[in-house]
């Protein structure tokens, strides 16, 4: 699946696989970015690096837009709701991911929020020749 970033993060021109974004420091910075993949799903990529509140109002912001579009559409007869994805790299990371979300269902968007939790982990294993 490659991923392209939206307008809110400078862009390089480059293509990316969400593997990619996972493995470069720079993706995963103090400021969240919104990536769209080739099948039109929204990544949000979240560190420890920044603040809680600066990203809650990032993504509180993005919401507000999902919720703008979709009321808006609806308006002309049925509409899909929108859908993004929120990753998190590493526990804290994935707490993190836990209250935010917890945060923006309950107390800014209750009722207006369906939240799903996926969560994988990788393991490796070293070769010795």
């Amino acid at each position: 699946m490659s991923v392209s970033k939206d307008n809110e993060c400078p862009s390089n021109g480059s293509v990316w696989e969400v593997t990619d974004l996972l493995a470069k420091d720079a993706v995963i910075c103090e400021t969240p970015c919104i990536y769209t993949s080739s099948s039109g799903y929204r990544h949000i990529f979240i560190s420890t690096k920044s603040g809680f509140m600066s990203q809650t109002l990032y993504i509180s912001r993005y919401v507000d837009r999902l919720l703008h579009e979709y009321h808006s559409s609806s308006q002309f007869g049925p509409a899909k709701p929108s859908e993004f994805w929120i990753h998190g790299i590493g526990p804290l990371a994935i707490m993190r991911i836990a209250e935010l979300t917890l945060h923006l269902n309950h107390r800014m968007y209750p009722g207006h929020l369906k939240i799903s939790t996926y969560t994988s982990s990788c393991s490796t294993k070293k070769h010795v020749s």
